[in-house]
């Protein structure tokens, strides 16, 4: 079913309304301004040796740069891809989900690898654009069984050992995410609170399941882009590329991403930022800012509650001396 799908996908995608296509439609949906006030070269020097870089020992220069590398989409309803606005369930027996039940709340949430300077072929020798030229679909909560299942998420978190969100899926872990909705407001978002997605919630054990999440399906899709975040980082899918800091990490030892990607179990709200793009086209926000910056009057009564992201990263490296790397390829992470 998994091959069938994909094939399905990559075999139509020319084909679909281009108006009404997020992914294909990048230049109009995209925030290049957000990308313009992100990216920063520096005159302060840097180096990394042979086994940072695996090209040898080089010197260079500190540099930032902001760029979308994916669509992170929520929706109701199974094999609803948003960002292509194309449903292949159609059928009448299909489980749909819910984005305004409280507790009884169910959504599907899917992740895209899309990174449009790779499709454009913007890749440079020594300025560490996203090198990913195609199109993969990464993150299926239909068939994963963590978001099927809330045995199944609980057993997951706890082999997580303390990087596992289960710890903090209490009373005590969710009064602290008033700190994390305070941080975020202020585009400063806290990693050690790395369960909170701010003000709009908590993940609990990352399934689709569950309270503790904002009733507003626009604003809550941040807990639900986190919690595929986070999967995504504790299965090696994304790694860390960027200098962010921790007041305390679960994880020992924080390794230096400047000079390659490194491997991270989880999610790190400070090196990302999710951008609205559909129902309605937005400016890229902090993980869980407060809802009146940026979510009111963004729904429409055409939507169906179908939410698509653009998923920004900060990529801080050494240029001159780094070795650029896909984010998403297996290498990356060896």
């Amino acid at each position: 079913m998994k091959k069938k799908i994909f094939t399905i996908l990559l075999c139509t995608i020319p084909y679909f309304s281009y108006a009404e296509n997020v992914m294909l439609n990048f230049i109009e949906t995209v925030d290049w301004e957000y990308m313009g006030d992100n990216t920063k070269f520096s005159t302060d020097l840097c180096s990394c040796d042979v086994k940072d870089s695996g090209t040898g020992t080089g010197a260079g220069f500190r540099a930032q740069i902001a760029e979308p590398i994916g669509l992170i989409e929520t929706t109701n309803t199974p094999w609803n891809v948003v960002s292509i606005g194309q449903k292949f369930d159609k059928s009448l027996t299909r489980k749909q989900g819910g984005s305004r039940h409280d507790s009884l709340n169910r959504r599907y949430t899917h992740f895209i690898a899309f990174a449009p300077m790779g499709i454009l072929n913007f890749v440079q020798d020594y300025v560490c654009f996203e090198r990913l030229t195609s199109t993969n679909f990464l993150y299926w909560s239909e068939i994963i069984p963590t978001q099927t299942s809330d045995i199944m998420a609980l057993f997951a978190q706890a082999a997580k050992g303390p990087v596992g969100k289960i710890w903090y899926n209490n009373p005590i872990g969710a009064m602290a995410c008033i700190i994390d909705c305070a941080a975020a407001t202020f585009n400063s978002s806290t990693n050690y609170l790395h369960w909170c997605a701010g003000c709009a919630g908590s993940t609990g054990n990352n399934t689709a399941y569950g309270n503790g999440k904002d009733e507003d399906p626009i604003t809550a899709h941040h807990v639900y882009a986190l919690s595929a975040i986070d999967d995504l980082h504790f299965a090696g899918g994304l790694a860390k590329i960027s200098n962010a800091t921790f007041t305390f990490s679960p994880q020992a030892q924080i390794p230096n991403s400047m000079c390659t990607p490194k491997y991270f179990p989880m999610a790190i709200k400070t090196q990302y930022a999710l951008q609205l793009a559909y129902p309605t086209t937005g400016h890229a926000q902090s993980i869980g800012k407060f809802r009146t910056f940026w979510a009111e009057f963004k729904n429409k009564p055409s939507s169906e509650d179908d939410v698509s992201t653009w998923l920004w990263v900060n990529k801080d490296f050494c240029i001159g001396a780094s070795q650029c790397k896909s984010v998403f390829t297996k290498e990356t992470n060896n």
